[in-house]
């Protein structure tokens, strides 16, 4: 999860605003956004001749620490959160003994408040319960918050989790990782959600700007992410990558330049043999040789008029305006109205 750890790393360590307002509704706080965030050291307490391990995020608000795991597979996580939390319990009571103001008969064990984010919406549970027995026969427990990054955009807005909007093509990343022998119909339903789920977080961030809820620079660095890891999916399929900057403004839709080089050879095999697979289907006459070449023009032209007019109306019906979406899409507010109109029929 190297990608996603550095994602995450540069947006929190680079928006301690939204970060606090993140912490106050996860661990129902009220600190003021505005306050200093300490970033501690992840590395964690190990023994002689053991690799520490280290912790996603660790932090400290006025005086109390917090430790954010971001996860994309559930994995045994309450049996690692109480780990991490553990070890680094022990290394801050390491320090408090060489005190020599400290007890030697008394002990004041703090642990880190801790939660867990999915990323791609794994948890089944809101929450990791961890159950303690302790020498004396006394038992406790406590509860560990478990939050899925992969829920709407106004969800997370209304939550005041804008620092996972971001992470919308997330919840694709796993199917992306399988997608590359599974039939191109599918691979093209595929590039349309990336497409869709990629316009609704930079929409919500748009928005959120104008409304004067987050900064010009935070929405920067979060728009940032946004094409940082939809660069990341797509360079896992070029057939995907193909249909998605098929589908649109391309100056929108943010590949680089480097992956556009990287996939022009694959786009010329595929192309050549999407071609022949027509070919055969449609007959070995030569003499229907324009008519196929015709065709396939005119379905590529339908397919993406398609593919934009569901993108559209995706984005209406989540509030926006016909002018909003014509300036997100990049088209004009005449096809907008028009894709709105044919709907509103249809209907």
């Amino acid at each position: 999860m190297g990608f996603y750890d550095n994602e995450v790393k540069r947006i929190c360590e680079n928006l301690p605003r939204l970060l606090i307002k993140a912490i106050n509704s996860i661990f129902s706080k009220s600190y003021d956004e505005n306050g200093e965030v300490v970033y501690l050291s992840k590395e964690q307490y190990a023994d002689p001749g053991e690799q520490p391990g280290y912790m996603d995020l660790y932090l400290e608000i006025e005086n109390s620490r917090y430790h954010l795991e971001f996860q994309m597979l559930e994995d045994n996580m309450a049996l690692r959160m109480y780990e991490y939390a553990a070890r680094e319990t022990i290394k801050e009571l390491s320090m408090v003994r060489k005190d020599k103001q400290s007890s030697r008969y008394e002990l004041d064990v703090v642990m880190p408040r801790q939660a867990v984010v999915f990323l791609a919406g794994a948890n089944e549970d809101d929450s990791i319960r961890v159950r303690l027995t302790l020498p004396d026969g006394n038992k406790t427990s406590y509860s560990i918050p478990c939050i899925s990054a992969a829920v709407s955009v106004d969800v997370l807005t209304d939550e005041d989790l804008i620092l996972l909007i971001p992470f919308q093509q997330v919840r694709l990343n796993d199917f992306m990782n399988h997608i590359k022998l599974r039939p191109i119909d599918i691979k093209k339903q595929t590039a349309k959600q990336l497409v869709e789920l990629k316009i609704l977080a930079k929409s919500k961030l748009e928005k959120l700007e104008q409304d004067g809820i987050i900064f010009s620079d935070e929405k920067e660095v979060l728009s940032e992410t946004v094409d940082n890891i939809d660069e990341y999916i797509l360079e896992k399929d070029a057939i995907v990558s193909k249909e998605v900057l098929d589908m649109g403004d391309e100056g929108y839709v943010a590949l680089s330049d480097r992956l556009r080089a990287q996939f022009k050879e694959e786009y010329r095999e595929i192309g050549l043999e999407e071609g022949r697979e027509q070919g055969l289907e449609e007959g070995r006459e030569q003499g229907l040789e324009q008519g196929r070449a015709e065709g396939r023009a005119e379905g590529r032209a339908e397919g993406r008029a398609e593919g934009r007019a569901e993108v559209i109306l995706s984005i209406l019906s989540k509030g926006h305006t016909v002018e909003e979406t014509a300036n997100l899409i990049g088209v004009s507010v005449a096809e907008v109205q028009g894709i709105s109109d044919k709907a509103l029929v249809l209907n």
